[in-house]
């Protein structure tokens, strides 16, 4: 990394990825763009192993506003502005488009991210596995509905899942 690309102060390094090829040169100046030809060759995604990296993430706080879910805890968050939903070993349970209870996001609080995946649905849908038996699956449509994930240790990852 270049002096240039080095963020100012103690300011995480954000990191967008995206399924847009890299070549298309219409990206944030200092942003990652990971091509979903390169994802496909290299294993593990790059957001799958940076999460991988920091589970178990307990989840302490949990919000459902305005479609978007936000679960949290100690340096790390996770918001889904994105198409989502919570599924259990029944199948469905409650999600974005099927208005969940507060008490449904209220359970959530408690349980602990770990295990993390790609959905296979596109390449940067993202399925957090919890201690409880749950998971929430992200499904990120286009680059005005992200997801955006903070890891503790200051990583920002945003994906659009736009396909151009």
């Amino acid at each position: 990394m270049g002096a240039r690309d080095q963020p100012p102060g103690n300011r995480p390094l954000t990191r967008r990825i995206s399924t847009r090829p890299a070549a298309a040169g219409r990206h944030c100046r200092g942003a990652a763009v990971l091509s979903v030809k390169w994802m496909k060759s290299m294993g593990d995604p790059y957001y799958i192993a940076k999460l991988k990296e920091s589970i178990p993430l307990v989840i302490e706080n949990a919000s459902h506003e305005n479609d978007e879910l936000i679960v949290s805890g100690s340096n790390w968050s996770f918001a889904a502005h994105s198409a989502w939903r919570v599924s259990s070993k029944n199948g469905f349970e409650y999600g974005a488009e099927a208005e969940p209870t507060q008490d449904q996001i209220r359970s959530l609080i408690g349980a602990k991210v770990i295990e993390v995946s790609p959905s296979g649905f596109v390449p940067l849908d993202v399925v957090l596995h919890l201690s409880d038996g749950s998971a929430i699956e992200c499904f990120s449509a286009t680059h005005y509905e992200p997801w955006v994930l903070k890891l503790p240790d200051g990583t920002i990852l945003v994906a659009d899942g736009s396909i151009d």
